[in-house]
């Protein structure tokens, strides 16, 4: 114990008389009676309860920040893996639809086109996933640079045109008459963008506007 006044903790293990190891911590504290003889006041109580609440709750953490590594690294694999089949699905419609591979009948076509906006969906979905996991890491990149904003936005909307028509909607795009000039990654514009076309349009029930 350090000068009169000041208090000192340490924490010990003891056994207890029933043969089990208790946790306690002890308090001193240093006075000085009047004859001018230092003393010493010690308080002694049992912490046993709450060291191994303290011990639960670390084990638990330990337990969700494993979990949580694993979910991380679930979802950029199978957003991954899922991509490379997807392109060669998307890559062979585009095929069909420029009859390269010879010519397609009109409900051919039509069929086709629906498979290439699901595809180009899940696409979004899959990078979605990649951003979201790249994210929750820190490894989120993003390349900005001086652009139109209404280049990615127009990009955007004019590749839900085809999903509108399908679904019987009106989208409009009501864009300045001059250059709107902004700092961003102009492919995370046209996700986000993407994902609010698509949220509106899933509760819409005759336009979109944009």
């Amino acid at each position: 114990v350090g000068s009169p006044g000041q208090a000192e903790r340490i924490e010990v293990r003891a056994l207890h008389h029933d043969g089990s190891w208790r946790d306690l911590e002890a308090i001193g504290v240093a006075v000085v009676e009047r004859d001018d003889l230092p003393r010493i006041v010690i308080n002694c109580r049992d912490i046993s309860d709450r060291k191994r609440a303290a011990m639960a709750l670390e084990d638990s953490y330990e337990r969700l920040k494993t979990v949580e590594d694993q979910r991380r690294s679930f979802l950029a694999a199978v957003a991954h893996e899922l991509r490379t089949p997807l392109a060669v699905t998307l890559g062979a419609v585009d095929n069909l639809l420029s009859e390269r591979a010879g010519a397609v009948s009109a409900e051919q076509a039509r069929m086709l086109a629906m498979v290439q906006r699901n595809a180009e969906r899940l696409n979004r979905l899959f990078d979605n996933l990649l951003d979201l996991a790249r994210d929750e890491v820190g490894q989120l990149r993003l390349e900005p640079a001086r652009l139109d904003l209404r280049a990615p936005v127009g990009e955007a909307v004019e590749s839900f045109r085809p999903l509108v028509v399908h679904r019987s909607l009106d989208l409009t795009f009501d864009q300045p008459g001059r250059p709107v000039v902004v700092s961003g990654d102009g492919d995370k514009i046209i996700q986000v963008v993407s994902n609010l076309l698509e949220n509106s349009m899933r509760y819409a029930r005759r336009m979109v506007a944009v």
